[in-house]
């Protein structure tokens, strides 16, 4: 199955960025999935993590209520991954939130090894990501 990659590019031939990397494109909506502030989507204001929200309490369980949030949210929105690993890191001076998502495929039972994903978002709301 071939898909347009996420976040949307324009590829060297002029065309939509697409991929046909099964793992690629499960990784690419995970990061859409965390990337997404709670109520940013119009139709679908429960899609995503409120990692916003998150930001700048100044306790210090803000890390581990962002690791509820992306479990949750991966739970509801992409049901063909299992979350196996989740590392958040919330940094209040900079205004950012590191997140490394490490996921396996739901349909395989017993699969440990994971793809992972890290994805940083800003406090002005801006999402990258680091690795494939």
């Amino acid at each position: 199955m071939v898909a347009m990659t996420i976040p949307f590019a324009i590829d060297s031939t002029g065309g939509v960025a697409q991929t046909d990397d099964l793992w690629r494109q499960l990784l690419d909506r995970i990061q859409a999935l965390v990337g997404t502030q709670l109520g940013e989507r119009v139709a679908r204001a429960d899609y995503g993590v409120d990692s916003a929200g998150l930001l700048f309490t100044s306790d210090q369980l803000a890390s581990a209520r962002m690791q509820l949030a992306v479990r949750d949210a991966v739970a509801a929105w992409e049901p063909s991954a299992r979350v196996t690993s989740i590392r958040a890191n919330v940094n209040d001076q900079l205004g950012l939130v590191g997140i490394q998502v490490e996921i396996a495929p739901n349909d395989t039972p017993g699969l440990e090894s994971a793809n992972s994903r890290i994805v940083q978002i800003g406090a002005d709301g801006t999402v990258s990501s680091l690795g494939v």
